[in-house]
């Protein structure tokens, strides 16, 4: 082929340009593979990232909370209405609402016990849940939340598994259980009390609403409740009347899991005061005490000391009456015995009358604050009683209590000393037996670091208790060693 040099040259070029224009197409694509490899390596690591830090976050929340949940709240909102019957309802039973808000860590399936089978009255189940978001309140009511049918939904249900009704579920997020809880209501007499134990979580709050169409109109003040009493009795209240209804709020310790309102019936202890014969009432609690069928339980531990005799009783007095307004009692020993204080729970004031020297005796009463609502009150009392500290030889007559109006009136004594010189026997015991220091209670038992010498029980506080004393002289001596130590117990003295 014949072509002059400018044809040529045309060609040719043309040849190098689509040469060139191939080379550049081929570094391109070589170009946008290893951009795309890199882009991939780049999403795989920042993918592998994610995974790894899903596993530590995992992990983590597992070290923490090993069951994949926990329980953030649990509050108990309940009711009790003394005209329920009219409503075609049971007339003594309260009913609770409970709402437990939980926290599922991951997606995975998880069992939550939700309340006791066996000890709980429950209905009106109702589960919502509201998926992992940052931006979300944990505390909000309104759309955040999915209502779940814990029935047809297969990824949250309500079972009952080991006697507990537990909420199985794979999602993750938070959990809100709502159910009603049925508690009967005690009635002794004048006294209500309703409680909710048996609970899994602690409350983290609480509230109770008593309503009656009959109380306003027995109250002047319109109140419904004027005397109430809650266990545990650390827990803080607030009490607001409200037309007849008293809306308690009540504030738990921590580790509260239970807790127990007691109230008076205002129409029953109106009743219960028209039957009382005004006579035989005490003016001053406006109750009669031949009513009652009181026990009491009494510990006594007697220290001998130079000079003196110090007594620790422990009363506990029980009736089963409700409310406990006042106790009389009386202490009965030697001249120069003195009552030195008298303490206990919901004690508003006591006092002691003047020593009797016909009967040997000082009358005690101990009157109790119009809130105490227990059936069970004990009482701390300490006495003393002067002996003759320059007397070699004495005998000593320890104090006793004797209660007024007991049913029954048991208890153990105790007797420790505190100065070593002093050499004690019993002389006279009429009306005790022997028994262990073990059988006194552990409040007067473990406060002294003193061997207990001698240890009584009785049935029947009208006791005699007689010791000798004996005193020595203390001498000062360079070195003093023991080679015989006598030990003599008969059914006269005991000598050690």
């Amino acid at each position: 082929v014949k072509m002059n040099l400018e044809e040529f040259q045309d060609i040719f070029s043309a040849a190098r340009l689509s040469e060139a224009e191939h080379r550049v197409v081929e570094q391109k694509k070589r170009h946008e593979a290893e951009h795309q490899r890199k882009i991939k390596e780049l999403d795989n690591a920042i993918r592998q990232s994610k995974v790894n830090a899903e596993k530590d976050r995992l992990a983590d929340h597992l070290a923490l909370f090993p069951d994949n949940y926990k329980v953030l709240t649990q509050r108990a909102d309940g009711i009790f209405n003394f005209s329920a019957p009219a409503s075609g309802v049971e007339g003594d039973i309260a009913s609770f609402d409970i709402e437990l808000m939980i926290r599922v860590m991951s997606s995975k399936w998880t069992t939550i016990p939700i309340a006791n089978t066996t000890s709980t009255v429950a209905s009106d189940w109702k589960v919502s849940w509201m998926p992992e978001r940052v931006d979300v309140d944990i505390s909000s009511t309104g759309s955040a939340y999915v209502v779940l049918d814990p029935v047809a939904d297969p990824e949250a249900m309500l079972l009952i598994k080991d006697e507990q009704q537990v909420l199985a579920t794979n999602k993750s997020g938070l959990f809100r259980v709502q159910f009603s809880a049925h508690s009967r209501v005690r009635k002794d007499r004048k006294l209500n009390s309703v409680s909710l134990s048996s609970l899994l979580y602690p409350l983290s709050g609480a509230s109770m609403t008593l309503c009656s169409h009959v109380m306003s109109a027995e109250n002047d003040e319109g109140i419904a409740v004027k005397e109430l009493s809650i266990h545990p009795t650390s827990a803080v209240l607030k009490v607001q009347p409200d037309d007849g209804c008293a809306r308690i709020s009540v504030i738990l310790p921590l580790t509260s899991t239970k807790f127990e309102i007691r109230w008076l019936d205002i129409v029953e202890a109106a009743k219960e005061k028209k039957r009382v014969d005004p006579g035989a009432t005490d003016e001053a609690t406006g109750k009669n005490p031949s009513d009652e069928s009181l026990t009491v339980s009494h510990d006594v531990m007697h220290s001998v000391e130079d000079g003196v005799v110090r007594s620790t009783n422990v009363l506990k007095f029980e009736t089963s009456e409700s409310g406990l307004n006042s106790v009389e009692f009386v202490v009965h020993g030697p001249k120069g015995t003195r009552v030195t204080s008298v303490s206990g729970y919901s004690l508003s004031r006591w006092n002691a009358g003047a020593y009797n020297a016909t009967t040997s005796s000082i009358p005690v009463r101990a009157l109790f604050k119009s809130s105490n609502l227990d059936s069970s009150v004990t009482l701390h009392v300490h006495t003393e009683s002067d002996t003759d500290a320059a007397a070699k030889t004495q005998t000593l007559e320890l104090p006793r209590i004797e209660c007024v109006g007991a049913l029954r009136h048991s208890g153990h004594i105790g007797v420790i000393k505190v100065t070593n010189g002093v050499e004690l026997h019993q002389q006279k015991a009429v009306g005790l037996a022997r028994a262990e220091p073990t059988d006194i209670s552990s409040q007067l038992r473990l406060n002294t670091d003193r061997p207990i010498m001698l240890a009584y029980k009785y049935l029947n506080p009208k006791y005699t208790l007689h010791l000798s004393s004996m005193s020595h002289t203390a001498m000062d001596t360079l070195e003093a060693v023991v080679d015989r130590v006598h030990y003599e117990v008969s059914s006269e003295n005991v000598t050690y």
